[in-house]
Order: structure tokens, then sequence, then C-alpha cells
């Protein structure tokens, strides 16, 4: 009948790979580049702005407390104030492990997994909890 199975390769990551699919499931990829070129935002801008526009998004949950404060002078409750100082320093902490990462082997180490047993490993999108 000429009808032939065809298994997929499963694809890389597309944040770090540009890739394609062959009509046979072969995958044909290519590392991202870690650095800007020209206009384009490599690997390493583009998984920052993320981690800034995540570390925007967590603080504005709290933002009304700041402006109160300078509102009214009420007080900035301890734990949203201690919260919001480990979102910073979290987000930091991201931003310097993609600065140091070297290839995208070392990016793709980043991302937050759990083996089978729960350890944790990696840092990125790690976020603090309102109450930790």
């Amino acid at each position: 009948m000429g009808i032939t199975e065809i298994i997929p390769e499963t694809p890389p990551d597309s944040r770090l790979y540009s890739w394609s699919m062959n009509n046979d499931g072969t995958v044909n990829s290519k590392a991202k580049e870690l650095d800007d070129s020209g206009e384009v935002l490599g690997v390493k801008s583009s998984l920052k702005n993320s981690v800034k526009a995540k570390q925007g998004s967590l603080l504005a949950q709290t933002d009304w407390v700041i402006v109160r404060k300078a509102d009214t002078g009420t007080a900035i409750p301890s734990d949203i104030q201690t919260w919001r100082d480990a979102i910073r320093t979290k987000a930091t902490a991201m931003e310097d492990a993609v600065d140091a990462a070297s290839s995208v082997d070392d990016i793709a180490k980043l991302w937050v997994t759990h083996d089978k047993d729960g350890k944790k490993s990696g840092i990125l999108y790690d976020w603090p909890e309102l109450g930790d």
C-alpha cells in the first residue's frame, strides 16, 4: 500500500533552538544565539526580559500598599515588604544565572525541574510566594 510508519523525533525546546521537522519525522535544529545580534535579541536578553516582566507583574500585586504608604503614611506590612524584597533578590539571581551561562545547554539547566523524588533543581521562574 506504500504506507510507511513515521515516528517523529521530539523537537527541541523552541526557546533555545530553531528547528524544523522533515517529512520522515527527523528534526533539524540549530541552537539560537545566546547574545544579541543587531536588532535580534539573543536567548539571554529574551530570558532576562521575561524575568523582568514577571518580577513587575508580581510586584504590581502589592503596589497598592506602597501607594497607600506614600499617600497616607500607613505602614507597609512586614510580610509584604519581605516578599517584595525576596522577589527582587530572586530576579537578580535569575538574571545573574542567565548571564553566567555559556551555552544553550547551560540555559536549559536553569529552568526549575523536579526529579522523580521531588528534588528541585534550577532557578528560572521559581518565585517566592507571599507568606513564605
